[in-house]
C-alpha cells in the first residue's frame, strides 16, 4: 500500500518509477487496476492524481474486487489528520524508493521464472508428444 500512496501522490516517485511499475506485478487485482489508472493519469498530465484518485474509486468502483483498498485509501488521503505536506515526506523518504525498487525487481523476477517454467512445461509437453508418434 506504502507504493501506491507514493505512487499516487509524490511527483517524484511517480516520474522515477512511472514506467518501472507494471500492473502486472500486484498479485491484487484491485492494486493492478489502480496502477494502470495512474500510469495512464501521469502519462496524460504529467503528474500523479493525488486527492482525484478517490473520485476515480467512486466512479469505477464495480472494477475493484472490495472495499478494503477504497476505505484505505479513503483514510490515507481523505480523512488523514496529515496534511499533504506531511504524507508527501512520509512517502517521499528513502525507505520507500529503496523497498519500490527491491519490489520491482523481486516482481521482475517472479514473472522471468513464470516464463521460464510455462517454458519447460510446454517443451516436456511437446516431448511427451513426440515421442507418442
Amino acid at each position: 500500500m506504502n507504493f501506491l500512496c507514493a505512487f499516487i501522490l509524490s511527483e517524484k516517485f511517480c516520474s522515477l518509477f512511472n514506467k518501472a511499475f507494471k500492473p502486472h506485478y500486484f498479485e491484487n487485482p484491485d492494486y493492478r487496476v489502480l496502477a494502470a489508472y495512474i500510469q495512464s493519469y501521469f502519462a496524460k498530465y504529467s503528474r500523479p492524481p493525488k486527492k482525484l484518485i478517490v473520485s476515480y474509486l467512486e466512479k469505477h468502483k464495480n472494477k475493484f474486487t472490495d472495499d478494503i483498498l477504497y476505505n484505505s485509501l479513503k483514510k490515507t488521503l481523505i480523512t488523514s489528520a496529515e496534511s499533504m505536506g506531511d504524507l508527501l515526506e512520509k512517502y517521499e523518504s528513502r525507505f520507500i524508493f529503496d523497498d519500490a525498487e527491491l519490489f520491482i525487481k523481486a516482481a521482475e523476477l517472479r514473472v522471468t521464472v513464470d516464463k521460464i517454467n510455462l517454458a519447460c512445461i510446454a517443451y516436456a509437453e511437446l516431448a511427451l508428444f513426440t515421442a507418442s508418434i
